[in-house]
């Protein structure tokens, strides 16, 4: 049996409730490779030579025996199966994850074998079609597919030519694939209303490849997968069991819906005046968002890009609370923008980098320093360690402070994608295992905050990246950057693909940016 706590002890003697769940272990034999068995052979030939010729020690061929079956590669395993709800039923695979080789010889030691994949398959009918896996741009249906889970930038282009030609010229490996996602979600939903899904953070790959079956690929570094197999009714029922634990997202605050929301940068004259001709013509406007409330900074290539500082740029921003009530009479809301970066800068757009590197704040490189990263020529910037909680109650008090000190009713916390496979982290923890974890950290910072500040009921954030509990904290989704085009690699079709296919893994509200965003 299983234990977990909710409160309604049926055992005097503790909080804790006992749960039935069915355990099933087992030892995996590893088959010899060709190289084990020809060895194994001809050193058992020879023994048995030896014995023939010289002794006759019956005792002497049953060690040999012995000694020829331990020589495999064994691993012992279990699998814990437990019911979650009507629908849900949890398992948990563990294995040992280090475990000692084939032995080639009898006098050779043996070395030590890491054990970090695991493959699950399982049947499927032939025309049971497959859904989900998050944000799917240019995927709706799956079969025949093999598809990535990993959080990423969508990329440019996503192969659509010359477009990606063009952009993996300028910044190799920014044009994307077919399957790069800002929010890759190891769950999927087949046409028969079966569903399965893991709960680990770490790469994965899932194959529907075969006509009759399905194989889910798991990197485990650590000797455990776990995950929920839900069978309903229906589609509608796999999603209400679905986001059971994932949560669901909330309804958006009343005066988000009464109109749009205009993305847009230049101070506040050319608000006031974008703002003029939008009402002139008949354009109903919720909110102003302004995202580069914190400042802007043009580059040594020419591009515009904001400064990651996250406080409120008066240079820029001369009249920011008297445009903010303005706008407020007219029922327009402004809203800014954060991300997990901090640039680095020596004037006093520099101030938040310099406090989060003066105390380790940022993820570090294999040489215990602050991990950097370069856009372009002078643009340098480090990315926030989530799992250090001294830097999360730092940058979720910098976030409460934007809030208070702009009135801001709405803001973005962009990116939550980008953490390094080869970075330190203050937890210890592997990067391949909390890497798809960091948009969910990062959408829990922001939720916290915004409750803080008093906004939890009248205010919203939005985010680009998710990952499996991404609903439980987000207000609504972003479906990031798309072409000015109609395709479904990176034009708007691409973005209805990745609305739909995200909901059905729980991202039930979700937009898109009105006629791209590169």
């Amino acid at each position: 049996s299983g234990s977990g706590n909710n409160g309604n002890s049926q055992n005097s003697n503790s909080n804790v409730e006992l749960v039935e769940c069915i355990v099933i272990k087992g030892t995996v034999v590893k088959e010899d490779a060709w190289i084990d068995h020809f060895v194994n052979t001809f050193y058992e030939r020879r023994s048995k030579m030896y014995h023939a010729l010289f002794s006759d020690d019956q005792e002497s061929e049953i060690e040999l025996a012995k000694q020829k079956a331990n020589a495999k590669l064994r691993a012992s395993y279990s699998v814990a199966l437990a019911s979650r709800s009507d629908d849900r039923i949890g398992f948990t695979i563990i294995w040992d994850e280090i475990v000692p080789g084939v032995q080639r010889s009898p006098r050779r030691n043996r070395r030590m074998v890491n054990l970090n994949h695991l493959i699950l398959t399982h049947a499927v009918e032939k025309r049971e079609r497959v859904y989900g896996l998050g944000e799917q741009y240019t995927s709706i249906e799956h079969t025949g597919r093999r598809v990535p889970i990993i959080t990423g930038e969508q990329g440019v282009g996503r192969g659509k030519q010359p477009i990606s030609a063009t952009a993996e010229l300028l910044f190799k490996g920014s044009s994307g694939d077919w399957w790069t996602t800002y929010s890759a979600i190891p769950h999927y939903v087949t046409s028969k209303a079966r569903s399965f899904f893991l709960t680990n953070y770490t790469y994965s790959e899932f194959d529907f490849t075969e006509e009759n079956a399905i194989s889910v690929h798991v990197v485990a570094p650590t000797g455990i997968v776990c995950g929920q197999i839900i069978a309903a009714i229906d589609i509608p029922g796999v999603l209400q069991a679905y986001t059971e634990y994932s949560g669901r997202i909330k309804p958006l605050p009343e005066w988000a819906m009464r109109g749009v929301i205009v993305g847009m940068t230049g101070g506040p004259s050319k608000v006031r005046r974008i703002e003029k001709q939008l009402t002139d013509g008949g354009v109903k406007i919720a909110g102003f968002w302004l995202q580069d409330w914190s400042g802007f900074r043009n580059t040594s290539i020419g591009i515009e890009r904001v400064w990651w500082n996250w406080k409120l740029d008066e240079d820029l921003y001369t009249d920011w609370h008297a445009l903010r009530e303005e706008f407020e009479k007219k029922g327009t809301h402004l809203a800014t923008y954060v991300n997990p970066f901090l640039m680095d800068s020596k004037d006093h757009h520099g101030d938040l980098y310099r406090f989060a590197l003066e105390n380790g704040y940022f993820i570090k490189n294999k040489k215990g320093e602050g991990y950097g990263f370069v856009s372009e020529p002078g643009v340098t910037f480090s990315l926030l360690d989530l799992t250090n909680p001294e830097c999360v109650r730092w940058i979720e008090n910098v976030i409460v402070d934007m809030l208070v000190a702009t009135k801001a009713k709405a803001f973005m916390a962009d990116f939550g994608e980008y953490l390094p496979f080869d970075a330190t982290l203050k937890s210890g923890e592997l990067p391949i295992l909390t890497h798809n974890r960091y948009p969910e950290d990062w959408a829990r910072i922001q939720k916290r905050a915004l409750r803080r500040a008093g906004l939890e009921k009248t205010g919203f954030f939005w985010t680009r990246s998710a990952s499996l509990l991404t609903p439980s904290f987000t207000s609504v989704q972003w479906v990031g950057d798309q072409l000015v085009s109609w395709d479904n690699r990176d034009g708007i079709k691409s973005a209805l693909n990745g609305i739909l296919t995200g909901g059905l893994s729980g991202l039930t509200l979700s937009h898109s940016d009105i006629g791209g965003g590169t």
